[in-house]
């Protein structure tokens, strides 16, 4: 007697006679994605009272895919050892287990591959695996370059051939600077919205200007990113007006650019002054997309001239000096 079932990454077959079940189990919670390494999958044996079935031959068989007796570990999850198998194995159970890989096919895969397990002098079964065919992937940042000691949140969307998100795959990556990723994050996983996020972060020890490229994989499927990371080099500060009455406000306007005159965004800048003739509304502002930090004076009721400073990091500083008068005397 055959019997079918289609499940899902945990794979339940019921056999009868001296084997009571055998689960077949993707213990990296990965779906199967054609064009993709193999997967290492563990066949589990119970016996009608329980108790594991150890020694016990399994001929395992698949109609698209192939099969591998061999998985090794690697990266975030147990993969088969090679893309190149066979269409039947025989396994043995150890401890009432025994670890197989299948390898999904390149083209030409159904939706659902056929895995038919017999175990010695026992009923053989087929079930359903889900094979994902990827269709496209797309990927996005929260910033369009990064400055020193910058950090943005990358996202990637995988969908199936028909356009719909993909849930429990992995997602490879590669980068041409490999400090932009957490140690040792080369792959990630999709939730149930098909998505995965990761940090890209650029380090303060970098001295100069580069441009970082992302690849991220799926499958056969691959899809890039670039951005840019920017080296602030240079700061400068200006005081609109540069003559205020007692009481009135100016406008500081701090420019961080890089090496080339680039404006470099998301920078913190501090604003300082000596004088006790007035206060800076915040002290502390980041640049925005074109470079600049923009905080305000307020002066007091006192006259005379007054320094500010915007500073950024150890070795970038600017200072403007600017006037407070007394009403009567601005514009004469």
């Amino acid at each position: 007697m055959i019997m079918a079932a289609i499940l899902p990454i945990h794979l339940l077959i019921i056999l009868i006679k001296i084997v009571k079940s055998v689960t077949i189990d993707n213990g990296s919670t990965y779906y199967p994605v054609v064009g993709d390494n193999s997967t290492c999958l563990t066949i589990k044996a119970i016996d009608k009272d329980d108790n594991v079935v150890s020694n016990m031959p399994i001929t395992l068989s698949v109609d698209s895919g192939s099969l591998s007796q061999t998985c090794i570990k690697a990266a975030n999850r147990t993969v088969g050892s090679k893309r190149d198998g066979s269409k039947e194995i025989t396994v043995t159970t150890k401890n009432g287990e025994a670890k197989f890989a299948y390898i999904p096919p390149d083209v030409n895969a159904p939706l659902k591959d056929t895995i038919t397990a017999k175990p010695e002098n026992d009923s053989p079964i087929t079930i359903k695996l889900p094979v994902v065919k990827i269709g496209s992937i797309s990927l996005s940042t929260d910033k369009q370059s990064l400055s020193v000691d910058d950090t943005t949140i990358m996202t990637v969307k995988i969908f199936d051939v028909y356009g719909e998100p993909v849930r429990d795959v992995k997602v490879n990556l590669q980068s041409s600077n490999e400090s932009v990723l957490d140690p040792g994050v080369n792959a990630l996983k999709t939730n149930d919205n098909g998505t995965a996020t990761v940090y890209i972060s650029s380090q303060k020890n970098i001295s100069q200007n580069s441009n970082v490229k992302i690849v991220a994989t799926c499958g056969s499927i691959s899809k890039s990113i670039n951005f840019s990371i920017f080296v602030p080099s240079k700061i400068t500060l200006s005081v609109v007006p540069n003559s205020v009455n007692t009481g009135d406000t100016a406008t500081l306007i701090a420019k961080i650019t890089d090496s080339v005159g680039n404006p470099v965004p998301g920078i913190s800048v501090i604003f300082s002054s000596t004088s006790t003739f007035g206060s800076i509304s915040v002290p502390t502002v980041k640049t925005d997309i074109n470079g600049e930090a923009v905080t305000h004076f307020t002066a007091g009721s006192e006259v005379g001239d007054v320094t500010v400073e915007a500073s950024s990091g150890d070795n970038l500083k600017a200072s403007f000096t600017f006037e407070i008068v007394e009403t009567s005397h601005i514009g004469k």
